[in-house]
């Protein structure tokens, strides 16, 4: 038997073997396809992540870690899987959850991506103790927390929790003024005493309403279609309550009168009423971490572990504070054994305080565990990854979920044991450990690896060679193989192109063999990479029925061909007879134009000199891609279809041409149709055919090179290259990427880097920023394409770097004024690099001078906040010895929850600096000039001085109010004691009263 064309597993099912969410994944298909590489483990040096480096981590492999991880001497471990997306984090804590039994002694738990939270996994321990045990935990957990036990109070902390829920929301459309306006100001109408005791917290109210529904007993509660939400009748704006309201419920009242005011803050209400409800019920924080610590001693108790595996602890927006506190208390001797690890991205413990990175017990680098012993791949080890899933893919999913049901000690079955092909399938492609890597082998498993990860050499990623090579091939491109079609041309273009061939080998290999050319390219590329024209091995040219360079007349197939049909010579070629008739004046048929566009289309392409124009062949000419250049870019004369506008056009011949040229078109066009794939003029008049093709190819390519010239034009008042260089320039700027002490090379490396949000913090400046970001791909690929060293069209990696330091010299002396004069007209690229210099240029100024003021302003409130001389350690330690102050007496609540929420963010922002910058900008009377100083908050510190500022403020109101509430209490106690003491004087008066009125009446 004869392997050609052979499909041994089943596309359309290749992904349920390969899913890079390795949670997702079935047991069974976990084990059929899990490799074992060696980890990189360190403890914590130092006192920062940062200070962590390559020689800290050592090798163990998973089962010595797994040893390490589980020893009974450990009673407290603490293990962080790191690195980037797909490098294999939740794989491991997969792993880790199929090798550590639960016993009796140890209770092991897995905390879904979805689940990530104290309380989440307080729920999951409950629901696995004995049926018995859990009824006081469910209690505990579905409590009300937050002494919210009286109605009074569930009232109380619902209106509060509104209030700061409004005060936190999202403007739908932040250029609504109305909207954004009454999220500013609604909170005062729910905080006034007044409207509090008027309304809000009366009977039959909107809240008391909510209170009675959302804490009713189960036998009381209604469905969810009787729950209430805020209508205009809740909104009280009666004169007498504007009169008796503080004046900054007014302003509020004063809004919601306006036109559609009142829809607006009643939409604004309900949007915000969910997460006040959920704030209400929850417990707090330090309730979550006592039920934790209840639960771990009674774990304790029944002399029982706990093993925690957290599949991505950062899944979540922010963090659990509540929960990392419970995870790193190691609690005393009553306590149970608590082991955890989790996955994260290496940026979560970049930013991470030191108390927590200090007191992990290790950090497994998965960046560097995959693959080699040095963190990189190799060929034979990445075959080996790869067979695995290979073999799985052909055993099928449902063979492999009866595997995995009967037995653990037994190894997956191989496909290949039972396939008649394996010999010389093996032979050809190679196999790892037995398994076969057909379609692949391991030099192509190596190159398409490669073209699809960078950094494959030092850090391999599982899930990019899952999804872009292995699925890519076995499901997408599939079918192809028993279709004879493999490997297709689409392939190559998916995996970055040609590379390795060049221009002129390409050219060859297509004349040597026209109807496989495609994918003999492709095959050379992927299979050989070596940029030699090469003849595939045999076995592997036979299955895929490729042809054999040198001897495509008789391609090494099974079967003989069929013997193809007669040729056709000129004289009788049909498309000859109606290229004859066209230089008489008639129509060429749709099919006939098609064929030719393709032929000059190619014909020109390959004779225009890109390196001479400086441009990179790809971002100017595609067949069919929307690019300045294509097939349809041809026109030829009388053609039976209107042409499409294009962004350059090809007369063919010229518009105004004579018959004698028109002659010498056609003869050209003759030829080329004769000359066929493999450009062979070796037929009757072919000398001179090509002599007249050779004459109108020299033309049409100067026309087409003038025209892409004239796409990027250069004067003394404008160069659109320079100029999308500049706008990037702006955009880096504004985006962070520049240190204080930048060079030019920094900003030119800056231009062309990727780079996602700006510091800015007023509207003008981040709409210019977002305008210009929006369009950074297209600058970044426009300047690419005209000043990297290009050779043979394609761009290179290295930049020719004259234009780019003039232009930037330039910028950086003008001062970051953007002075040139873009035309007005035009097309293409050059034209919308002209139309968005036109926009940042008019609007540069006046946005620096929004976010210098906004700036200034910022200064002003921090220093009349935190002093003239505010520094973020003192300012820290103030605050919170502020809020332990309050909190120790009593007060605080919810407000002092957000104010703590808002130091532990202050606490890790680089304020001090950015209060350096915004001190700069006093100095500098020019806000252009400063562009590059807007970026230097860009931790986010600017948005958490003012964040804490505020929530300072609410918290001391808060305080001012309970501590106002209590006095008012107290005060009417002792009002009603006065009131007692003086009613019983009365009466002990009227007493003594009346028994000397008996007495004188007696002695009478």
């Amino acid at each position: 038997m004869i392997m050609q064309n052979h499909l041994c597993w089943e596309p359309a099912r290749v992904r349920e073997i390969i899913n890079p969410e390795a949670e997702a994944v079935p047991d069974a298909v976990f084990r059929a396809v899990h490799s074992d590489w060696s980890l990189k483990v360190a403890p914590p040096k130092g006192t920062a992540f940062q200070e962590l480096s390559t020689t800290s981590f050592r090798s163990l492999s998973p089962r010595e870690f797994l040893e390490q991880f589980l020893q009974p001497e450990r009673p407290h471990v603490q293990a962080a899987a790191l690195g980037r997306s797909g490098s294999g984090k939740s794989h491991f804590i997969h792993w880790m959850r199929l090798n550590i039994p639960e016993t009796s002694e140890r209770m092991v738990l897995v905390v879904p991506k979805a689940g990530t939270s104290l309380r989440s996994i307080i729920e999951l321990i409950v629901s696995r103790l004995d049926p018995a045990e859990q009824q006081p935990f469910r209690d505990a957990l579905s409590r009300a927390g937050d002494a919210t036990m009286t109605r009074d109070g569930q009232k109380g902390r619902l209106l509060n929790e509104l209030a700061e829920a409004v005060r936190g929301l999202a403007p739908s459309d932040p250029e609504d003024e109305l909207e954004v306006e009454l999220i500013d100001q609604l909170p005062h109408i729910l905080y006034d005493p007044h409207m509090r005791q008027t309304h809000f917290l009366k009977e039959k109210t909107i809240i008391a309403d909510i209170v009675d529904h959302v804490f009713a007993a189960p036998e009381e509660y209604k469905p969810a279609e009787d729950r209430r939400i805020f209508v205009d009748g809740d909104l009280p704006l009666g004169g007498g309550d504007y009169l008796a309201a503080a004046q900054l419920a007014r302003n509020a009242m004063s809004l919601i009168r306006l036109d559609g005011g009142l829809p607006k803050a009643v939409e604004i209400l309900n949007r915000s009423l969910d997460l006040a409800i959920s704030r209400t019920l929850s417990f707090s924080g330090d309730r979550l971490i006592g039920l934790m610590t209840s639960l771990r001693r009674h774990l304790r108790r029944q002399d029982r572990e706990l093993v925690l595996l957290i599949e991505d602890f950062a899944r979540l927006q922010g963090i659990d504070r509540a929960l990392l506190q419970s995870l790193l208390d190691q609690g005393s001797e009553d306590l149970c054994k608590l082991r955890w690890a989790m996955a994260v991205t290496t940026g979560f413990f970049e930013t991470i305080a030191e108390t927590v990175y200090t007191r992990m017990t290790w950090f497994i680098d998965m960046d560097k565990s995959s693959g080699g012993g040095t963190g990189g791949m190799t060929r034979d080890t990445l075959a080996g990854f790869a067979a695995r899933y290979l073999n799985a893919i052909r055993v099928g999913i449902d063979p492999i979920q009866n595997w995995g049901s009967h037995a653990t000690d037994v190894p997956v079955p191989n496909a290949c044991t039972r396939c008649d092909l394996r010999s010389e399938c093996h032979n050809s492609f190679g196999a790892h450990e037995g398994v076969g890597l057909y379609p692949f082998t391991e030099t192509a498993l190596w190159n398409m690896a490669e073209r699809t990860d960078p950094r494959l050499g030092q850090e391999f990623n599982p899930r990019i060679l899952q999804k872009d090579v292995l699925a890519r091939v076995l499901a997408d491109h599939g079918l192809t193989v028993s279709e004879g079609a493999f490997p297709p041309a689409e392939l190559l273009d998916e995996l970055g192109g040609g590379k390795r061939l060049s221009v002129l080998d390409q050219s060859a290999i297509r004349r040597q063999a026209p109807a496989a050319g495609d994918r003999l390219i492709t095959a050379i590329e992927l299979y050989d990479g070596s940029g030699k024209t090469v003849n595939l091995e045999e076995g592997i040219r036979r299955s895929f029925n490729l042809p054999l360079l040198g001897e495509v007349d008789t391609p090494p197939t099974p079967d003989p061909l069929p013997p193809g049909p007669t040729p056709v010579g000129p004289a009788t070629d049909p498309r000859i007879i109606e290229l004859h008739a066209w230089t008489e004046g008639r129509n060429l048929s749709q099919a006939l134009s098609q064929e030719l566009r393709e032929r000059i289309f190619r014909a020109v392409v390959e004779a225009v000199d890109w390196d001479r124009l400086g441009l990179e062949r790809a971002s100017y000419a595609a067949a069919a891609t929307n690019r300045p250049f294509r097939n349809n870019s041809i026109k030829i004369l009388r053609q039976s279809t209107a042409g499409v506008q294009t962004q350059i056009d090809l007369h063919v011949p010229r518009k105004d041409a004579t018959d004698a040229e028109v002659q010498k078109t056609a003869l050209a066009l003759q030829g080329l149709i004769l000359a066929g794939d493999t450009f062979d003029w070796s037929f009757e008049r072919g000398g001179e055919m090509l002599a007249a093709f050779l004459d109108c190819l020299s033309e049409w390519t100067a026309r087409v090179e003038a025209d892409l010239l004239a796409f990027a034009p250069a004067s003394t008042d404008w160069n659109a290259v320079g100029a999308a260089l500049e706008l990037l320039a702006v955009g880096a700027a504004l985006a962070g990427q520049l240190r204080s002490d930048w060079t030019i090379t920094d900003l030119l490396d800056a231009c062309l880097r990727v780079w996602e949000d700006t510091a800015a913090e007023t509207n003008e400046m981040r709409g210019l920023f977002a305008r210009i970001a929006r369009q950074r791909q297209m600058l970044a690929d426009f300047v690419r394409a005209h000043v990297s060293a290009t050779k043979g069209g394609q761009v290179g990696a290295l930049i020719d770097p004259r234009l780019p330091r003039r232009v930037l010299r330039g910028l950086k002396a003008s001062g970051w004024r953007l002075v040139q004069t873009p035309p007005r007209e035009g097309r293409g690229d050059p034209f919308e690099v002209a139309r968005l210099y036109s926009v940042v240029a008019d609007a540069l100024a006046d946005s620096a001078a929004a976010e210098r003021a906004a700036r200034l302003a910022w200064l002003e409130e921090m220093e009349e906040m935190f002093g003239p001389e505010p520094k973020r350690a003192a300012i820290v330690e103030c605050v919170r010895s502020v809020r332990e102050t309050v909190s120790a007496s009593g007060f605080g609540g919810n407000a002092s929850t957000l104010l703590q929420a808002a130091l532990d963010n202050f606490a890790g922002r680089q304020f001090d600096d950015a209060i350096f910058g915004a001190r700069e900008l006093r100095a500098e009377i020019d806000p252009v000039a400063s562009l590059p100083a807007y970026a230097r908050a860009r931790e986010g510190a600017v948005g958490a001085g003012r964040e804490l500022g505020r929530r300072l403020q609410t918290f001391l109101a808060d305080v001012d109010r309970s501590l106002s509430l209590r006095e008012q209490e107290d005060g009417a106690k002792y009002a009603a004691l006065a009131q007692s003491q003086e009613t019983i004087k009365t009466a002990l008066q009227s007493i003594s009263d009346d028994l000397d009125f008996l007495e004188t009446a007696n002695v009478a």
